[in-house]
């Protein structure tokens, strides 16, 4: 479909909501760098363990993840998982009656990384995905396999569930829902 350029988005341009168009709004549109070689990652600079405060986890996410383009398709668009800083509470009402499996991710104002809200058959659940070291991201647990992003994890977790005990598969993103997508302060 269509999409619009970041810089719209950046400005505050308001995208078309669901309920007067009949469609689902789209994704800015973004280039997508290539996959940087081995040692070419942006430097690994010394961080608090875990982030102060919003605004330290905005930085970060400008600084590291967003020059990376993590939540970016190949074709450069923001994935339709994605969900920038949000509530748990909000992340639930937006999984709220959605299938089991249904899922999308969030950045994390506790840890330097992200937070996996999935839908399960009786209530929504929250994962931490560690992001502190450049590169490397896994759920924090015993045992877990460390990924090089975000889509390998998605992509694993569609087939292994992410914990034995819960057994749950990342099986459909849930995609924005209103006019402003919930992601925009990290892309201003």
């Amino acid at each position: 479909g269509n999409c619009f350029p970041l810089s719209l988005i950046c400005k505050h341009t308001l995208r078309p909501n669901i309920s007067q168009t009949g469609t689902l709004p789209t994704r800015p549109s973004v280039p997508r760098p290539v996959v940087a070689p081995t040692g070419s990652l942006p430097r690994q600079t010394k961080r608090a363990a875990r982030p102060a405060n919003k605004a330290e986890v905005i930085l970060w996410f400008k600084d590291v993840e967003w020059p990376r383009r993590i939540v970016c398709n190949k074709a450069g668009k923001i994935c339709p998982w994605f969900h920038g800083i949000l509530s748990r509470g909000h992340a639930e009402q937006l999984l709220d009656g959605k299938p089991a499996g249904t899922f999308l991710i969030r950045v994390s104002e506790r840890i330097w990384g992200y937070t996996v809200s999935v839908s399960s058959a009786h209530r929504c659940k929250h994962f931490l995905v560690d992001a502190a070291v450049i590169g490397k991201y896994q759920f924090f647990g015993d045992n877990q396999k460390v990924h090089d992003d975000l889509h390998s994890l998605i992509e694993f977790h569609q087939k292994y569930p992410i914990s034995v005990a819960g057994q749950e598969l990342l099986m459909t993103p849930q995609d924005q829902i209103g006019r402003v997508p919930d992601y925009q302060e990290l892309m201003s």
